[in-house]
């Protein structure tokens, strides 16, 4: 359902933006989606387990803990989650590079794409 509803905000406002912008409205409207939602969904999950872990960490009477396998493992995955966003950001960086030299870029639809992404960013928290 989640994925379903992004794919068709991105689907949707593509054609939009087509129909209003051309094809630079296109590349503008899809750069500033799929980037705000890649650095949105980077940052989501790099949060998300230390939440976790804050609800859990209530019970401190036990100061001797070793480290179990799954803790290892979210560890892990968090700092492939921040390399993630790295990557996030060096492709927003770069998209928007390539668009304004290819003199494709239009702020309108760009906007349009960050602003629809914030709102299919909201809705895959709240559902």
């Amino acid at each position: 359902m989640k994925i379903s509803f992004i794919f068709f905000l991105a689907f949707f406002g593509g054609f939009l933006a087509f129909w209003m912008r051309g094809m630079g409205g296109v590349l503008s409207y899809e750069a500033g989606f799929v980037s705000f939602i890649c650095v949105f969904l980077s940052l989501y999950f790099a949060i998300k387990p230390r939440i976790s872990n804050l609800s859990l960490k209530k019970d401190e009477s036990r100061v001797d803990q070793k480290i179990n396998f799954a803790q290892r493992m979210s560890m892990g995955l968090g700092i492939s989650f921040s390399f993630f966003r790295i990557i996030a950001y060096i492709g927003l960086i770069g998209v928007l590079m390539t668009l304004i030299q290819g003199g494709f870029f239009d702020i309108y639809t760009y906007m349009t794409g960050v602003f629809l992404g914030l709102c299919g960013a909201i809705l895959w928290i709240l559902f």
